[in-house]
């Protein structure tokens, strides 16, 4: 009997660890993706929770709209951060995508050899039958 071997084994098993390693790069990016909004977050929870100037003292006014100035430059840059582990993200998606549909290919491929093969060892099998009861009705016929 035949036994079913897909020659692209190798291949299937190298785009499948692919995939898998896409898989661990689109939640390492989506993790970093928190940590940017976390960063976003938390230097506008600083600026709001900012105590108002109250203006009496020209130097501390001054030192307070500095503060304020940073923490709005610093929410800027936490956003801008954040925006491209946006695209990051996105972009380790398309990769994960397109190294699934390899993979997801290749197994298509082998399951319809697999399909093949069977149909061939059926038909293999059901000639051996055809082939030993023709020659029993052979065999019966000369004896008669």
């Amino acid at each position: 009997m035949m036994r079913y071997r897909f020659r692209l084994q190798q291949v299937l098993h190298v785009r499948t660890i692919e995939r898998d390693r896409a898989v661990g790069e689109v939640a390492q990016a989506r993790a970093e993706l928190r940590r940017a909004e976390h960063r976003t977050a938390e230097a506008r929870r600083i600026y709001e929770s900012m105590p108002e100037p109250d203006g009496t003292d020209i130097f501390e006014l001054q030192s307070q709209m500095r503060v304020r100035n940073l923490l709005v430059d610093a929410i800027a840059a936490a956003k801008a951060a954040e925006a491209q582990q946006h695209l990051v993200v996105e972009e380790r998606l398309a990769v994960w995508t397109e190294a699934d549909k390899k993979v997801r290919l290749l197994e298509e491929l082998d399951q319809r050899s697999r399909e093949r093969h069977d149909a061939l060892v059926l038909a293999s099998q059901q000639q051996e039958l055809d082939d030993l009861v023709t020659s029993r009705r052979a065999a019966a016929g000369a004896a008669s």
